[in-house]
């Protein structure tokens, strides 16, 4: 028989970052870290305390925002362009919203490492195509308030925590 033990998504990237690290005796002094893990669909931010004799979670916060936002946003920013351009809506044509949500993710995911990504979507309507070219800034732009939310978030957890204290 087995014995299982469920466990939070906190715990277990806490245990992930440290659990190694303090069986082998290499923290010298106790150290802060605080994650951030932004999921597909909620991001959660905890604060973690780690020293040779294990680790405890001193606090924690889950938000219900996630990269799938991000890119919902990114989204309906193409869709706007994209009915400027042909007066059709990607909505109403199932294959091509998903096909342009995916290149929508595609993007998002290089906006993380660069300052400008492109969309292309070909033959999107009448045989023609749809290319943009989305900036960093733009994109800070459309996702500022989530952005905020989720900083907001993070400030909850870092609130009467001494800020010297966190790696």
């Amino acid at each position: 028989k087995k014995n299982y033990t469920l466990i939070s998504e906190d715990y277990a990237i806490g245990l992930d970052y440290g659990f190694y690290k303090s069986l082998r005796k290499e923290f010298n002094v106790e150290k802060n870290v605080l994650f951030i893990n932004i999921g597909d669909t909620h991001s959660n931010v905890f604060l973690v305390s780690f020293s040779n004799t294990g680790m405890k979670i001193i606090k924690s916060n889950t938000i219900l925002i996630g990269g799938n936002n991000y890119t919902t946003i990114i989204y309906d920013h193409i869709k706007e362009l994209v009915f400027k351009k042909f007066n059709k809506n990607l909505d109403d044509y199932p294959k091509k919203k998903f096909s342009a949500f995916r290149e929508c993710e595609k993007l998002k995911k290089v906006l993380s490492t660069i300052d400008k990504g492109n969309i292309n979507l070909d033959c999107i309507f009448n045989e023609e195509s749809f290319n943009y070219t989305l900036e960093r800034s733009k994109f800070d732009e459309l996702t500022q308030n989530i952005t905020l939310e989720l900083i907001n978030t993070i400030n909850e957890v870092l609130k009467n925590i001494n800020l010297d204290d966190i790696d």
